[in-house]
């Protein structure tokens, strides 16, 4: 027991050494700006007192997380529209049934998420961790073409698109955590009458604005500039894209 207390004190001491402090401050020293947005407030020694206030940033693109009262890290509903499959959807409510088909999923370093050839049949959110895709190349080695982060996604261009497949390997580059959405649950949601059925206005638009681009990019999502050839006697007929 007298060992247990010591490595505890031990413990205890080791944390205030190495926390992040500042120095002891007093109202008429500080700063106005300051106490504007902390307002100073008397306590008695050795009483010390931490401000802190979380925040929500929505960044564009990403997926917002705040933990719920069982620390465990949860979907931001409204930043469910930086997913472009989602961008139309201005129903909250609707929002939330999707993000309540959110199904955590977990990934140890090193595995294989997906390879070319599989068929996509959910949205993944990264939460934690990092994900690599790569494609083969000449002898063997891997040409990288990108990585996610926490807040971004992957296999969402899947959604609604006739028989998808990945073109590319995706990799746990460390121990990963996602939230997985099915496809089919996201279109049930938006196909429901209940819901007002309103597939045609959210989804149904976006998949026909993705198809009528997709042949007008690359797969880096380059747009394919046309190039125009040919002598002033045959009057060739010269593109939008045409640059004097």
């Amino acid at each position: 027991m007298g060992i247990y207390m010591a490595n505890f004190h031990i413990y205890e001491a080791r944390l205030l050494a190495t926390t992040t402090k500042t120095r002891p401050q007093a109202e008429s020293i500080s700063s106005r700006n300051l106490l504007k947005y902390l307002p100073f407030v008397d306590m008695q020694g050795p009483v010390y007192r931490v401000n802190r206030r979380q925040v929500l940033e929505l960044r564009s693109g990403h997926i917002t997380f705040f933990d719920d009262e069982e620390g465990i890290p949860t979907i931001y509903t409204e930043s469910l529209n930086q997913i472009p499959s989602f961008s139309k959807i201005t129903d909250p409510a609707i929002l939330e049934l999707i993000k309540a088909e959110a199904e955590p999923v977990t990934f140890e370093k090193k595995e294989k998420i997906f390879e070319p050839g599989d068929t996509p049949t959910a949205l993944n959110i990264i939460v934690s961790g990092k994900v690599s895709f790569y494609e083969e190349g000449q002898y063997h080695f891997h040409n990288a073409i990108g990585h996610s982060g926490p807040g971004e996604f992957f296999a969402e261009s899947g959604l609604g698109v006739d028989s998808p497949t990945f073109k590319h390997t995706g990799e746990a580059s460390s121990n990963v955590a996602t939230y997985k959405i099915e496809y089919a649950d996201v279109i049930s949601i938006l196909t429901d009458p209940a819901q007002g059925g309103k597939y045609d206005s959210y989804l149904a638009d976006h998949i026909a604005e993705v198809k009528a681009t997709k042949d007008k990019t690359n797969r880096k999502g380059e747009a394919l500039i046309k190039i125009d050839g040919g002598y002033h006697a045959d009057e060739p007929e010269i593109s939008s894209t045409y640059v004097a």
